[in-house]
């Protein structure tokens, strides 16, 4: 292919100079520097592409390629079916039902009739197989689909002139990208203008330590997948998509050809490295070297299969990609090479699924059991019975083939194949249901854990507010201004306006960008506070951003930091070659206090008095408790040389400053949010915020919001004292300090990154009552808070690359509503599965009764292998289909947290399982047993005969009770309105109709393929009202308990024993002295808590405690075991709380249980 567009230059040219040895010697060999190759290219680094230029924009990605790396084509059905056919008991099933087959053609008398059951059971296990493999097909197309979504970033890129934002995947060769601290560069490229640059390459190199990039040298190469740490700059795009590095890697993972390869015309064949050919040792050694595990981990493989041999990743982007996987392949000259693949390794397991995990061994241990235990009686009893009168014969082989027959399906049907699909389903259902809430999901466990969040920890900016920010106040140069007032109109300078409007214009990087459809107010693009700021300059007339940064010489650029709250910017002074004016703005009383002079209205530098000092500090103060930001704007001028030395810190360039004025930033709050906090805290989750703003701005915020009341329990700090109070000398957290300290903290000011990270820290490594942590973040240096975190959320319009990267969910919309979201269908994900436990359980527990029973009682299974097989099928496929795709109710935020220590199988579902199986245990037996007498039908024999009415019943009875007990499951926690909102769920709908339709079509006309023979409408009518029985039924398994004497309903709320496979030894004593201790601790916390005078009787020194520092006080003294009874205590005064918040008081059954601690 010729290039149509830049007949200079081809892909093949771009690749080998990206790939050369020496960029900058090949690219002034064989371009002639920058400045050639941008002619090549016939871009602009001034004003970029054209954008009304469709043509020129679609020609280049013809000619390079677009920005899109193909992913592999999703596997096929038949694929999947084959995966579904090595699970060991199918094929178990496949081979007996192949003897079974051949038998019946073989050595059976009948013939005719002898093949049916052989030809049943492997037309069942297709079924099976066939729906599984439809529904793994459907996971991994909503995969894909979400995973293109969850790909997709906004880019600034330069296009006529403006600064725009467009989709990465839009972006083409010849593009100038604008990069700023924490963007990920979406494509190979070089720099052609930076300050202060840092770029992390450890996605490709491994190398941890950030990499100074400067323009037109040998370090200006830039490429895809890294991330901008530190600085600005821009790059000029020369490999997009497959033909850049990311690209490149990504193919030969999966194997696909690049499409946009062609030789080099332009550079000689020794500049370009042989892995970017694709030949070679080269090529095996770039795959297989050191640099490979770190360069695969950080690609984005989600939904590729891998075999195998597993090792450790270093630097992998996703916090439970610990291991990768290896295989092998050829490339097209016959070379051998090794691919690598993130996978989610065992650590990354979640609790859900460690206990899910756990009940699936038990279950497929205890089916086995009963499945061999079955095999054995059926073929003793039949030893017994037969072989003391006769020898054997041909047929006694098909008879033990039907035994061990039945005894395979028994364990089948014991074994919870539905589980990890019931977990998928509700996960990938969750997944695409939060995406339309603007809660895109990168890391599937992420769904289940927020579902156990028991402390979020938000940001301000953005999520509690609007992100709407306005200068709604200023003070310029001693002069108050209102919201949208010039200089000019209050008396000032214009040489004093003239050094305010261009300090703004130079030390932002904020852009105007004209609406997309040609009307409507102006839109910037940038930081939020930012554009407050540019939007200042702009309500002045005649002033033009755009042309004070063209002419101004940028020397030195200091970029904003959490460490030093501020941002600066030296300049060359017009005229004086030999000064260098500097531009500061940041927190104001952390600039204002490095400031020794100010600017008054003549555009006079004068001395600040103390006066001055004490007016200025009172009105940042006042602005503060406004709920305003405030930031100080201020300059000074310094020798040309300081400013450009690199060895200059900016520390040195930001002191003795020269204060232009004071401005007042209005970020309102989102109306949403007092009533979200009120739903957390009602939800049993603890709010706290935390905000780079001063103490005053985020105490006036958080009260607002909720988060903060005035009681006197509650603390706002500074991240200053909350370090100070929590590190030890070498940094670690003092664990116990921090556990006094945070029930306490509500709000985290002026704190830094780093604050947030040790909060997070250390609510996880507490043990006082074990919390679950959602932490919030944007910037880059949240990164480590967000890994750190159970779940972390990035923001998804302000938060940067790198915070996405180390996330858990984007918040796509910014908004705290949208964590209200998560958390809702975090435990709708927990309950979903739940409802399936108790569903399937049940139907274990009264199949494998049935089955053994049967086989001791009447010589064979009542139940037939098919007619199990069928069972099977509605229990794990159709009902994990069903029951894993409810739509979550606001009632979920009415409850408390899923512990992750609490048991996966309740005390209320106990009660269902074992209700329900005792209903459908005697309903069955009933039939089996009772049946022809009651109901009028001739008493059936074994299987040997004819299909029969009287196993006919048992069969159409069992299964409906199963459908009816399905409705009956939509519902935990003991309700019993089990039809509530069932119409909103059509995936629920479709599937029981599929079912009830599919079963009166069996008992129908599946015949001796299934057993069964057709039945009168009476019977239908007696089956139909022995499965519906099953809907009172449950109303007095949920309420028989509370009908119960008192002292038996104490006893039943006491925790269960665990089983003793699962005991283990405490270090501080047994199961007796932890509830003696807890029982202890309740005793002294209700005297506290519920008798104020006795607190005052007992403490008459500490009169003036509070309630949570006299429970304290009372729980660490004389006791053995502290931190059992400070649990207590912290939950039980928490409980209290609530309840005199609600102008209520705990009576002795008010929940204050130790059950609920």
């Amino acid at each position: 292919m010729v290039s149509t567009v830049c007949s200079d230059v081809n892909a093949g040219d771009l690749v080998a100079l990206l790939g050369a040895r020496d960029v900058k010697a090949t690219l002034d060999s064989s371009f002639g520097g920058v400045d050639g190759l941008v002619k090549a290219l016939h871009a602009d680094t001034e004003n970029g592409l054209s954008a009304e230029d469709d043509e020129d924009i679609k020609g280049r990605a013809d000619d390079f390629g677009d920005n899109r790396v193909p992913s592999p084509p999703q596997r096929s059905l038949l694929l999947l079916m084959w995966d579904a056919l090595h699970d060991v008991t199918l094929v178990i099933l496949l081979v007996a039902g192949v003897i079974s087959l051949i038998i019946g053609l073989t050595v059976e008398e009948d013939k005719s009739i002898a093949w049916i059951e052989g030809a049943s059971i492997l037309g069942v296990v297709a079924i099976v197989v066939l729906v599984d493999s439809i529904n793994n097909y459907q996971k991994e197309k909503q995969f894909r689909e979400l995973n293109n979504v969850k790909e997709d970033e906004k880019v600034n890129v330069l296009r006529s002139g403006n600064v725009c934002q467009i989709s990465k995947f839009d972006v083409v060769v010849g593009d100038i990208i604008c990069l700023e601290q924490g963007a990920e560069v979406v494509a190979d490229g070089i720099i052609i203008d930076a300050h202060s640059l840092l770029i992390n390459e450890s996605s490709l190199t491994g190398e941890a330590d950030d990499v100074a990039k400067i323009p037109d040298s040998a370090s200006m190469l830039v490429l895809s997948s890294t991330l901008v740490m530190d600085g600005v700059g821009r790059m000029l795009v020369l490999a997009v998509g497959e033909n850049s590095q990311a690209g490149i890697i990504k193919m030969l993972c999966t194997g696909m050809k690049r499409t946009h390869v062609l030789p080099a015309t332009s550079i000689g064949d020794d500049a370009a490295p042989p892995v970017l050919t694709e030949k070679g040792e080269a090529l095996k050694d770039k795959v297989l070297g050191s640099e490979t595990v770190a360069q695969v981990a950080t690609i984005d493989v989600d939904g590729y299969q891998s075999n195998d041999v597993l090792q450790n990743v270093p630097g992998s982007d996703n916090k439970n990609s610990k291991l990768v996987a290896k295989a092998s392949g050829t490339v097209d000259n016959g070379d051998e090479y090794e691919k690598e693949e993130v996978v989610v390794s065992q650590d990354g397991q979640t609790a859900l699924e460690t206990k899910l995990e756990r009940l699936a061994i038990l279950i497929g241990y205890v089916g086995l059991a009963v499945g061999t235990l079955t095999f054995v009686v059926l073929s003793v009893r039949f030893c017994i019975e037969e072989y003391p009168n006769r020898g054997w014969e041909k047929d006694d082989f098909s008879e033990f083939l039907d035994f061990f027959i039945i005894g395979i399906t028994v364990l089948v049907v014991a074994i919870p194949e539905g589980l990890p699909l019931a977990v998928t389903l509700a996960l990938a259902f969750s997944m695409k249901r939060m995406l339309k809430e603007n809660n895109l999901v990168r890391h599937l466990h992420a769904c289940e854990t927020m579902g156990s969040a028991t402390v979020i920890c938000s940001d301000k900016t953005g999520t509690l507010t609007t992100n709407s920010m306005t200068v709604v106040k200023a003070n310029i140069c001693q002069t108050e201004l209102k919201q949208k007032e010039s200089c000019q109109s209050k008396g000032i300078s214009a040489e004093a306006t003239q050094i305010l409007l261009k300090g703004i214009a130079v030390n932002t990087t904020a852009e105007v960008q004209a609406p997309e459809s040609g009307v409507g107010p102006t839109e910037y693009v940038g930081n939020k506070t930012e554009c407050a700021l540019l939007d200042l300059v702009c309500a002045h007339e005649g002033s033009d951003y755009r042309e004070e940064r063209s002419k101004a010489e940028v020397l030195r650029l200091c970029p904003f930091s959490s460490e030093r709250k501020c941002m600066s910017v030296a300049i060359q002074l017009e005229g004086e070659p030999d000064t260098s004016r500097v531009y500061c703005k940041g927190a104001s009383e952390i600039v204002y206090g490095r400031c020794t002079k100010q600017l008054t209205k003549d555009g006079c530098v004068v001395d600040i008095t103390a006066a001055d000092r004490a007016m200025m500090d009172k009105m940042i103060t006042t602005w503060a408790s406004e709920a305003l930001r405030t930031l100080c704007l201020s300059y000074k001028d310094v020798s040309a040389s300081l400013a450009a030395d690199p060895e200059t810190t900016p520390v040195q360039l930001e002191t003795d400053l020269i204060c232009i004025g004071i401005v007042g930033i209005e970020d309102p709050i989102r109306p949403e949010v007092p009533d979200a906090i009120a739903i957390c805290k009602r939800a049993g989750v603890d709010v706290k915020m935390v905000t780079g703003d001063n103490v005053s701005t985020a105490r006036a915020i958080a009260k607002q919001c909720g988060i903060l009341t005035d009681s006197p329990d509650e603390l706002v700090m500074e991240g200053r004292d909350f370090r100070s109070q929590i590190l030890n000398a070498n940094g670690s957290i003092k664990q116990d300090v921090f556990d006094t300290l945070w029930p306490r903290v509500k709000v985290l000011a002026r704190s830094s990154p780093e604050d947030k990270y040790n909060m997070v820290r250390g609510l996880k490594a507490t043990e006082v009552v074990p919390q679950v942590v959602a932490v919030t973040g944007d910037g880059t240096n949240d990164a480590p808070a967000l890994r750190q975190a159970d779940i972390g959320f990035a923001m998804g319009i302000q938060g940067t690359s790198v915070a996405k990267s180390a996330s858990d969910i984007i918040i796509l919309d910014d908004n705290f509503n949208s964590i209200i979201s998560a958390l809702k269908w975090g435990r709708n994900v927990y309950d979903s599965i739940s409802k399936f436990v108790q569903f399937q359980l049940t139907v274990n527990v009264v199949a494998l009764v049935v089955a053994f029973t049967g086989a001791c009682i009447v010589q064979e299974s009542p139940l037939s292998a098919v007619q199990l097989l069928w069972v099977n099928l509605i229990m794990d496929t159709l009902a994990s289909l069903a029951l894993a795709t409810e739509p979550p109710t606001d009632a979920l935020l009415l409850q408390k947290p899923h512990s992750r220590t609490k048991a996966l199988i309740s005390r209320g579902m106990w009660q269902f399982i074992f209700g329900h199986s005792l209903y459908q245990l005697v309903v069955t037996f009933f039939v089996l047993f009772a049946g022809p007498s009651v109901f009028g039908y001739a008493k059936g024999e074994t299987f040997d005969g004819e299909p029969n009415e009287h196993y006919t019943m048992v069969f159409n009875v069992f299964v409906w009770c199963q459908l009816f007990n399905e409705v009956n499951a939509r519902k935990l926690h003991g309700s019993i309105r089990v039809l509530d909102g069932i119409l909103n769920n059509k995936v629920y709908i479709v599937v029981m109709i599929v079912q009830c339709i599919l079963q009166v079509l069996i008992v129908t006309y599946g015949g001796r393929a299934f057993g069964v023979v057709a039945l009168p409408i009476e019977l239908w009518g007696y089956c139909m009202l022995l499965g519906f029985g099953e809907m009172p039924w449950n109303v007095v398994v949920r309420k028989c308990p509370k009908l119960l004497p008192e002292s038996w309903r104490t006893h039943l709320k006491k925790p269960l024993p665990r089983p003793f496979f699962l005991k283990s030894k405490s270090k501080s004593g047994g199961a007796k002295d932890f509830r003696e201790e807890q029982d202890d601790a309740e005793g002294d916390i209700r005297l506290i808590s519920t008798s104020p005078n006795k607190m005052d009787e007992l403490f008459p020194q500490n009169r003036h405690m509070s309630m949570y520092e006299s429970a304290l006080l009372v729980i660490l003294s004389n006791t053995k075991q502290p931190k059992v009874r400070l649990q207590t205590a912290i939950c039980l005064v928490q409980e209290r709380r609530r309840a005199m918040s609600e102008n209520s008081v705990p009576s002795d059954d008010d929940g204050l249980t130790p059950t609920t601690v």
